[in-house]
């Protein structure tokens, strides 16, 4: 697993730990994915692994997000109707999303929100 449709992956493990695939992966990279990862360990002081990431990882993660030039940061509240933690917006999304806002400038969360609030579903093929 590399990104997802014109978006970076990131998931967070059970110790607190946030994933995502590395630039050798054969991601596009973006500011917005560098921007998360900046403020993950620079300001939340959370540990960030880039590496090859497996899909069924995914399965087990406390939570998972895209992030994209168009949506920002989108929660991710299911895989192949596979509930993602507790199948809601993750403390730690929210803070990073939180914290996104600040660095790019953009308090206005009246407008942005409603992106964030938003769910995705990820189905795999059959």
């Amino acid at each position: 697993m590399s990104e997802a449709a014109e978006s970076a992956i990131f998931f967070i493990d059970d110790e607190m730990t946030m994933h995502t695939p590395s630039a050798t992966s054969g991601i596009l990279e973006s500011i917005n994915r560098s921007m998360i990862i900046n403020i993950c360990k620079n300001q939340l002081n959370l540990k960030c692994l880039e590496r090859e990431v497996d899909r069924t990882e995914l399965y087990l993660a406390s939570e998972v997000f895209l992030c994209n030039t168009a949506k920002l940061i989108q929660p991710v509240l299911s895989i192949d109707r596979l509930s993602i933690g507790e199948g809601k917006v993750g403390d730690i999304t929210s803070t990073i999303w939180k914290e996104y806002l600040k660095v790019s400038d953009n308090e206005n969360e009246n407008n942005s929100s409603l992106y964030f609030e938003q769910s995705l579903i990820i189905k795999g093929r059959s």
